[in-house]
């Protein structure tokens, strides 16, 4: 009886520690992560995230250009597994890469 309880018991906190597929993983100045939005064209969420392109500048939403750097960088990201190295500088109260 006993080892069928330690059996169950290992079985329950093996899959209660299974790693959440979407969770960024943040090390050495590193995120790896899914993008789960692209805000605009310089700046996107990997795991909620927020993360600044690094030397990318875009016209912001709103603008006809902004639109399109946004559907350009939504067509190249968007849902993607991601690995980005950070710069350790914020801008704009976000992380940049």
């Amino acid at each position: 009886m006993r080892r069928c309880a330690l059996t169950f018991l290992t079985c329950l906190i093996g899959t209660g520690c299974q790693p959440d597929a979407s969770a960024p993983i943040i090390a050495d100045n590193q995120v790896i992560g899914s993008v789960t939005h692209v805000r605009d064209g310089d700046t996107i969420e990997v795991a909620d995230v927020p993360i600044r392109l690094n030397g990318v500048t875009c016209d912001e939403r709103g603008t006809p250009m902004g639109k399109q750097a946004t559907a350009a960088m939504h067509t190249l990201v968007a849902g993607q597994r991601i690995l980005c190295t950070l710069t350790g500088r914020k801008s704009y109260g976000l992380v940049a890469v």
